[in-house]
């Protein structure tokens, strides 16, 4: 028996070797064998095969009028003999059963498939929808041909043109004018955005990185502060001691969250035979709790930022700046802190600690400066901006030592700090790529780096072991084997050396931190049984925080990357995000070897690989030749020079 079908949008003809259950076995005009299921296919048999049956189907097909079909066709399911007999008065031969098929295969608007070889009639209201939708997609398909063309020829629609940077977003990759700039790309090999800046969409690289990094976060703008706070959560009417030690903080020139500061207060010990001192040292933590429950941090989108974002040209803070002036500890003020006290003895050696609530007077913010260096050369009789420093030193390299410290000598690598001078607008909103970029060096492992980092590791890990051991769900971070992770368990920090670590001192940048401080508070604090975070919402905070952070932390990564391009083109020409080098025009920079085929600039913060073309062997290489620079695909090409 012969047989006509449809099969994986192919109509076929051949001969049934098989008919045996649900299958049936065709063998093909070429010799092939094709194995089909009954129900799922729509076939037709039909008496003899002639050499353009198919063909000659397509053309009777081509007559049909499908509405008339559609009007003739019974209302429950049917089959193709069914449909003949209504529409053809006449005697229907095998080729006008077939094109009848074909009609109804290929007009799904109006006929819809069933099991077992039968159709159904769409219903009217359906068939009205379906053909509106088809003549929208007609429409978009000629307006986008339209977009194509006019693109192709270097002419800039004006209906893309109203689209503008809209067109970068997830939302837009469905409409049209998205379709048509993707195609165009295609066509001209380029990418996407390459096309929005050839045709003056995109103003700048810089535009953008920032629109990319804008379109993945989410509720950046802080709303209104305007709530009704829970009393429970009110801790404005805390009688605040004031303590009588005056503190100093330690940053950088351009910070002003500033989250920490130190105290120190000699102690006179007299013993037996002679007079020694003990240092009572005070950790004190900016307080944004007094100003912030947990609940207003989700209404005002802070919970949301879960840090400040920092790039060399701008930076967002966590908290909006109206209440960032009342908690950073600005000097000349007093200001709610969260302070440890902890006692040494005159060989540096802890005797004991204790957390206390109070206000202190912030004495001066010290910033990073040459002093450092000038210590460094004589730290004895070197100038300091507070004589503090030089005890505060001895005491954090005792605190050091007594870490099991890893990875101490990469600690002391020198640094490089990318900023961008001559800038007028450093917000996150500004799209303007103005700016001199500016590369400064600074060796770390300086008086203010470890006098620091070593009362804030110890803060960590004593507040960090006070949770722990008062059962406060904690947010701690934990090393092992080289992998850093924040979790809920507490674990060892192998690198710091130290058995528990708790982020807890930059709660004015760190929602994490704000977290922690909330639960020593809720720990201190018994009375005002402040309500605290469980186990299960840390966990759901520390996703959230971690998935932020990444997104920070890519993004911050991409812009030094940027104005490091900016910085090497400066070399040549101003203000510009492309160079290409010439015979009268070369740049060429020193270089290190770093390993696993890997260099660095000695002069910026750029890694990258060279291919080795044999004349010097790798590590040899000591200078390479910029031979172009492309910041919208953010690209640079180097090569050795010998």
């Amino acid at each position: 028996m012969n047989i006509f079908f449809h099969d994986k949008n192919i109509f076929r003809i051949g001969v049934i070797s098989s008919d045996i259950g649900n299958h049936i076995k065709i063998i093909l005009p070429s010799g092939e064998t094709k194995k089909v299921k009954k129900h799922k296919t729509t076939l037709l048999l039909i008496n003899k095969i002639e050499s353009n049956f198919i063909e000659q189907a397509k053309k009777i097909c081509n007559t049909i009028n499908v509405k008339d079909l559609w009007k003739v066709a019974p209302k429950f399911n049917f089959t193709v003999s069914d449909i003949s007999k209504k529409y053809y008065s006449t005697e229907v031969d095998c080729k006008k059963k077939a094109a009848l098929l074909m009609c109804l295969v290929q007009n799904p608007i109006y006929f819809r498939r069933e099991e077992k070889g039968a159709f159904r009639t769409v219903p009217d209201e359906i068939v009205k929808v379906a053909i509106k939708r088809k003549l929208i997609k007609k429409l978009a398909a000629e307006e986008e041909k339209y977009l194509i063309n006019q693109m192709i020829k270097g002419i800039l629609p004006e209906r893309i043109n109203k689209r503008g940077t809209t067109l970068l977003s997830q939302e837009s990759n469905k409409l049209t004018e998205y379709i048509a700039i993707k195609k165009v790309a295609a066509h001209l090999g380029l990418s996407l955005h390459q096309v929005l800046y050839k045709f003056g969409i995109l103003k700048s690289a810089f535009q953008l990185h920032k629109i990319t990094f804008l379109n993945k976060v989410k509720n950046l703008e802080q709303k209104k502060i305007y709530l009704k706070r829970s009393k429970k959560n009110l801790l404005t009417t805390l009688n605040l001691l004031s303590s009588d030690v005056e503190a100093y903080s330690i940053d950088d020139l351009t910070t002003n969250e500033i989250d920490d500061a130190l105290s120190l207060k000699k102690i006179e010990v007299k013993k037996q035979n002679n007079h020694s001192c003990n240092w009572r040292v005070g950790i004190h933590i900016a307080l944004p709790a007094v100003f912030l429950s947990p609940d207003d941090c989700e209404f005002m989108g802070i919970r949301d930022k879960a840090l400040s974002i920092y790039t060399p040209s701008e930076k967002e803070t966590m908290i909006p700046n109206s209440i960032l002036k009342l908690a950073s500890l600005d000097e000349d003020t007093s200001k709610p802190v969260l302070s440890l006290y902890v006692l040494f003895d005159d060989e540096g050696l802890v005797i004991s600690k204790e957390t206390l609530i109070e206000k202190i007077f912030i004495k001066k913010n010290l910033r990073f400066g040459e002093w450092e260096n000038e210590f460094e050369k004589n730290s004895i009789s070197s100038k300091l901006p507070w004589e503090g420093l030089r005890t505060l030193y001895f005491l954090s390299t005792k605190l050091r030592k007594n870490r099991n410290f890893k990875n101490y000598a990469s600690n002391l690598r020198k640094e490089f700090k990318v900023s961008v001078i001559s800038r007028q607008e450093k917000n996150l909103a500004s799209m303007s790529s103005e700016g001199t970029p500016k590369i400064e060096v600074r060796k770390r492992g300086s008086i203010a780096d470890v006098v620091v980092s070593e009362f804030m590791i110890l803060a960590n890990t004593v507040w960090g072991e006070m949770l722990h051991k008062l059962s406060q769900p904690t947010a701690f971070r934990t090393n092992k084997c080289g992998i850093t992770r924040m979790q809920t368990e507490v674990a060892r920090h192998d690198d710091l050396g130290v058995d528990y670590y708790a982020w807890t001192t930059s709660p004015l940048r760190r929602y994490i931190d704000f977290i922690n401080q909330w639960q020593i508070l809720c720990s201190i604090l018994v009375d005002k049984k402040l309500k605290s975070f469980t186990k299960e919402k840390l966990d759901t905070e520390i996703i959230h925080f971690e998935k932020k952070q990444n997104l920070y932390s890519n993004y911050q990564k991409l812009m030094e990357r940027y104005w490091v391009f900016r910085w090497l083109i400066e070399k040549k020409m101003k203000a510009k995000e492309f160079w290409n080098n010439n015979e009268d025009s070369k740049l060429i920079m020193d270089c290190d070897y770093i390993g696993n085929g890997q260099f660095s600039l000695q002069h910026a913060p750029l890694t990258f690989k060279l291919e080795n073309d044999g004349k010097s062997a790798t590590s040899k290489i000591s200078k390479v030749e910029i031979e172009s620079i492309d910041c919208l695909e953010m690209k640079i090409k180097l090569r050795p020079v010998y």
